[in-house]
């Protein structure tokens, strides 16, 4: 699957997963949103500010989520989660368009990180690898 494919249907994936369900009476989501509506949730995503993949998720969730802001996932700290129900921790793949190998800076998160963090592809393991969780081959 294409890099961009597949950021789209993590993309969507998201979005499913936030509304998880319409109550087929009012039209309303598990979330408070009708049809139309942006959802009631407040969404950082922490990415490579400079990269399209960024510029792309930030357009994508300004058109379906009430708040959105941008982070360095270089430099990524708790204080700038305050204000954000949701962390959403990407990076592209650590390959450029040759295929060559380029590596990624991913910050570590502090122990007492408290926020709901939807991790995707290389800033997974990179972000969360010491944390303990199955986030890799057995």
């Amino acid at each position: 699957m294409s890099p961009d494919r597949s950021m789209w249907f993590a993309a969507a994936a998201l979005l499913a997963a936030t509304v998880h369900g319409q109550d087929p009476a009012t039209g309303t989501s598990a979330a408070g949103a009708k049809p139309g509506e942006k959802l009631d949730v407040a969404v950082l995503y922490a990415g490579e500010p400079d990269h399209p993949r960024t510029t792309d998720w930030k357009v994508f969730l300004e058109a379906h989520v009430r708040k959105v802001g941008v982070a360095d996932i270089a430099h990524l700290k708790a204080a700038d989660a305050e204000g954000f129900d949701v962390v959403v921790a990407d990076t592209p793949p650590p390959f450029d368009g040759s295929g060559a190998y380029k590596a990624r800076t991913v910050a570590k998160l502090p122990p007492d990180w408290d926020r709901a963090t939807v991790a995707l592809g290389y800033a997974a393991g990179s972000l969360l690898g010491d944390r303990k969780l199955k986030l890799d081959w057995l």
